[in-house]
């Protein structure tokens, strides 16, 4: 036998690695059963000792060692029959027959008796079974035969059964007279039979039974050797049938299935009469597989050519994907079952592990004395995964007898005149079979679909057989006889085949997570460990319950260590097949709490002065920092506090917040503590905790303002907003003293009164006031002036004003003075102003800034320095701001022509008159310690030449560099006068008057 080693981890200690055979077909200790065959001679139960010789239960022991053991037959009393058996040779196989009738299992037919209301055995304990033990591994087959209908099952040891299971069986037969169940009608059945005392089964059929429904769960308590019959219930339906009905035990059980007499396919009744029993051990869910290969079963010689072969996939699995030779046939939930028809060799994938068997169909016509070799039988179809490389095997054989003369019956013939092999194996490993040590010929070989496995058909002689290759595969054993047949599966492995890891579930109540761990659906293979993943665990403390593995289900719990912190963990589960599962588990924490303050265990502290006497409230905002829905149940003060705004219960979703309300009235001055609590349906916090002062209101309201940036909007707040503040009682606009502006209120209530005070005329002076009385009657009385743009220029208060100078000399500059008053309530400073050319007309820059009290005057130097005489008179524009508003000077002057006499250096008189100045502008006119020169185009160099009236020269600067139109020329030194100036640049020569101050 082959060995696998399994490594068993204990939360996170490990255990010795241990080898154990891995569980197939061959073993020393078996329990089964004898489902329902349909026994008749003639028109009743054989009682002939002919008739009984051919209604016989046969069990067939093969091994490849030489052996010895027992086989115990309980029958419908509960009496124990022992048989011991030897095997010296093991070429030769042991059989032992006996007459059915007190061994085998008795449904609702009992041989064209109709027993619906008594007499059966279903539905009930029953201490009807076989037991057999042997020193050393040994091979069972079973046969139940009876006249023209049989079948044969492998029986799989007590180490190869499971605790899960689904039934495999075909569609009942029924026939009805009017109300009354016809004696030819059988059923869909199966059988369970324990091997452990107290052993609990859970039953979910298919079908209706007889005390049970349709899925109902029908639970059953069973001691060792007890078998349990179930059977579909004839309730006028026809089309009933219990495959996929669902079998769990609390220990290992045994399952027999399959039909008391069928005809295959049930469609094709009219037409096909013959039938025969149906039964196979139903191989455990954890064993199945998702790959097999349905083949061809051999015709017999002479079977009606009617009807099909059929195979049927059942699923234990929802979302099962069906695919027959790499296309999707179907895809099936838990308790479905695919059905296809057999006309080529194909090959089954399914995406979940299911069951596969096959159906032999019937051979003979209706009414139709011509009695035909074969008749139905089922065969279970090893999965793949549960090939092995070597099959020990029977083809079996039962006897026809007859007496004569009263004689003791005789063997006159074989019952199975045609047996046959079906092997299924890779295709390149085909030529390495041998059968009893004899090469099989590899041309007998056929491939299955587009797989890399091939199919032989090969016939067989009675007796014991050896087939082996050098890789692991698939046999297929059945037989005919006439109107009779069998069908078993040769062999396999029964490694469990887990394909659900562990879940992982719980329920979390108040901060506390009660889980489980479970591996205990159908097939599992139980827990391996159960561990947090480390660094995995975030404010809970895990608690993992007494675990002892394999173990179904293990329940942990999980505890918050800061009750106001969500709280989680990971945990990682195996079951003993390595498959894991991880969870995240989170544990919601009661993240309720005041704003930005996360999960503080302290409330918030808070002091707060509020006036004796009077409502006062505090607002505060509570906000859900966490990942879960939670529901506020209750929100309450320790004091006398009302809280409002809120309705309970109120939901707030992660992230959400909301503001609470909270007043006090405290009628005395003092000091009262006060806290607010907060809860849910599990726990309460403290939110804050108040200190509040009660004093007496002794301060006057608060009268603020802020003007906008043009001085003619100013917005008043008077405000009563201090804690111990009573609010304000009234407020009065000061009508009698109220001065160019309005007054419009914008906003009133207790606490706060504001105003937008508008000036009227931005050039005149406002003047407004108020009187506010809050409700301790103290007082605030206000009167503010708001200073206009209150300067008169040249006696006239128009925004502008004209001023003109008298004609000056071309080359000359002449200063006027202007006359401005402060006719305002504010002193006014002007700073330098804006004069928009700056170029014929310019003032001193140090007379700035010049400031003008009210009802004085000043007076403003601008100066006038005409280039040429025109018609038209020169302007220029002087503004002057005060926030937004604007007065402008308007300034006009006209050149005259300048006249120049005197001796030049070479002694000759000069008389020049000058109308026009050159291609260039000089400024400030006059000019001091520095000037600038403003040329029509860029220079790099430049001369400027200062002359005197007598033609001297009395400054020359020079400069040269970067490309410029201005340049500044110091003249720091000069005396003042009236100058000739010379500029010699890139362009050429220009000369001008200029006047230095």
């Amino acid at each position: 036998m082959k060995c696998i080693a399994i490594i068993f981890f204990f939360v996170i200690l490990s255990a010795n690695g241990i080898c154990q055979p891995l569980p197939d077909s061959k073993g020393r200790d078996f329990w089964f059963t004898f489902i329902p065959n349909f026994h008749v001679d003639g028109s009743g139960i054989p009682t002939t000792p002919t008739a009984i010789l051919e209604h016989q239960l046969y069990i067939y022991i093969s091994s490849e060692l030489p052996t010895q053991g027992t086989i115990t037959l309980t029958d419908s009393n509960g009496t124990d029959s022992v048989v011991n058996f030897r095997i010296t040779d093991p070429r030769q196989v042991y059989s032992f027959q006996t007459f059915f009738l007190p061994y085998e299992l008795r449904g609702f037919n009992y041989h064209l008796d109709i027993q619906l209301d008594s007499g059966q055995q279903l539905e009930r304990p029953m201490k009807i079974s076989a037991h057999i033990e042997s020193d050393n591994d040994v091979t069972v087959y079973a046969l139940n035969q009876a006249w023209f209908t049989s079948d044969a099952f492998l029986v799989l040891p007590t180490d190869a059964l499971g605790t899960d299971y689904a039934v495999m069986s075909y569609t009942s037969d029924f026939n009805y007279s009017g109300p009354v169940v016809a004696s030819s009608s059988t059923p869909s059945q199966f059988a369970v039979v324990a091997t452990e005392d107290s052993t609990v089964i859970e039953i979910r059929p298919t079908a209706d039974i007889f005390n049970a429904n349709r899925g109902d769960v029908v639970s059953v308590l069973l001691n060792k050797g007890e078998s349990y019959l179930v059977q579909v219930y004839p309730r006028g339906f026809t089309n009933v049938d219990l495959t996929g009905t669902i079998i769990s035990a609390s220990r290992p059980i045994a399952v027999f299935s399959g039909h008391q007499r069928a005809i295959v396919p049930v469609e094709n009744a009219s037409d096909l009469g013959s039938r025969d029993c149906l039964v196979e051990q139903m191989t455990p869910i954890s064993t199945w597989g998702r790959r097999a290969f349905v083949t061809q079963l051999a015709q017999s010689s002479n079977e009606l050519n009617i009807g099909s072969n059929l195979f049927r996939v059942l699923a234990a699995f929802d979302s099962t994907e069906v695919y027959v030779d790499g296309a999707l046939a179907a895809t099936i939930n838990a308790q479905e079952f695919y059905e296809g028809r057999i006309t080529n060799a194909v090959e089954v994938v399914t995406s979940m592990p299911t069951l596969v068997a096959v159906f032999k169909k019937s051979s003979s016509q209706v009414n139709n004395n011509f009695i035909r070799i074969g008749d139905p039988f089922m065969m279970v179809i090893p999965p793949a995964e549960q090939f092995m490389d070597k099959y020990r095997f029977i083809s079996i054989q039962a006897f026809d007898y007859e007496s004569f003369n009263n004689d003791p019956p005789q063997v006159i013939g074989n019952i199975y005149v045609e047996q046959y092999l079906n092997v299924v194996i890779q295709t390149n490993r085909a030529s390495t079979v041998m059968i009893d040590s004899v090469p099989v010929d590899p041309n007998l070989f056929r491939t299955i679909g587009a797989s890399e496995y091939s199919w032989a058909q090969i016939s067989m002689a009675d007796g014991v057989h050896e087939i082996s290759a050098d890789t692991t595969f698939g046999i297929y054993l059945y037989g005919y006889g006439q109107a009779n047949s069998y069908g078993y599966t040769g062999g396999m492995a029964y490694q469990p085949y887990d394909v659900a890891p562990p879940s992982i579930s719980g329920i979390e109540t108040c901060g506390l997570f009660s889980g489980r761990v479970t591996d205990s659906i159908l097939g599992d293979s139980r827990l391996r460990y159960v561990v947090p993943v480390p660094g995995s665990a975030a404010n809970v403390d895990f608690t993992l319950e007494r675990f002892s593995p394999p173990q179904a289900v293990v329940k942990f719990k999980l505890v918050l260590t800061d009750p106001f912190l969500d709280g989680s963990i990971e945990l990682e589960a195996s079951d003993n097949l390595r498959q894991i599962t991880k969870a995240t588990i989170y544990v919601p924490g009661f993240t309720v709490g005041i704003k930005d303050r996360f999960g503080a265990q302290q409330p918030l502290r808070q002091q707060s002065v509020i006036p004796a006497n009077r409502l006062r409230c505090d607002t505060f905002t509570i906000e859900n920092y966490g990942k879960y829905r939670h529901t506020i149940t209750s929100l309450r003060t320790t004091g006398n506090a009302q809280i409002s705004n809120i309705a309970l219960p109120m939901s707030l979703a992660p992230g959400e917040s909301v503001d609470i309300s909270v007043c006090w009235t405290i009628p005395f001055e003092g000091v009262v503590f006060d806290t607010i609590i907060i809860g849910d349906s599990c726990t309460e916090r403290r939110l804050i905790a108040y200190e509040i002062e009660s004093k007496a209101d002794r301060e006057s309201p608060v009268l603020k303002y802020v003007q906008d940036s043009c001085a003619v909007v100013i917005n008043v707040d008077i405000t009563e907003e201090r804690p111990f503040d009573f609010g304000l009682r009234s407020v009065r606009i000061l009508d009698s003293i109220q001065v160019n502006c309005t007054i419009n209120p914008v906003g009133e209530s207790i606490l706060r009164a504001s105003y937008v005070v508008t000036v009227t005329d931005p050039f005149n002076d406002a003047i407004y006031g108020f009187e506010a009385i809050d409700s301790a009657d103290n007082v605030t009385f206000f009167i503010d002036t708001i200073p206009g743009f209150t300067l008169s220029i040249n006696g006239s208060t128009s925004p502008l004003t004209s001023y003109t100078f008298s004609p000056v000399d071309i080359g000359e500059s002449r200063c006027d003075t202007i006359v401005i008053v402060n006719y305002g309530l504010a002193a006014k400073t002007l700073k330098a102003p804006y004069i928009r050319g700056n170029v014929l007309f310019s003032f001193p820059p140090d007379q700035f800034d010049l400031t003008i009290e009210p009802s004085e005057t000043a007076s403003l130097v601008v100066c006038y320095e005409p280039s040429q005489v025109n018609e038209v008179q020169d302007t220029d524009l002087i503004i002057f701001t005060h926030g937004c508003n604007v007065k402008e000077i308007e300034l006009l002057g006209s050149g005259a022509p300048s006249y120049y006499t005197g001796v030049s250096r070479c002694q000759v008189p000069l008389d020049v008159a000058v109308e026009k100045t050159n291609r260039f502008v000089v400024f400030p006119m006059p000019a001091r310690e520095e000037l600038t020169v403003l040329l029509q185009s860029e220079t790099s160099r430049l001369t400027v030449k200062l002359i005197d009236a007598s033609g001297i020269e009395v400054l020359v600067r020079q400069y040269s560099g970067t490309p410029s139109k201005a340049l500044l020329v110091d003249i720091k030194g000069v005396v003042p006068g009236i100058y000739g100036i010379v500029l010699i640049h890139d362009s050429g020569i220009d000369t001008g008057i200029i006047a230095v101050d």
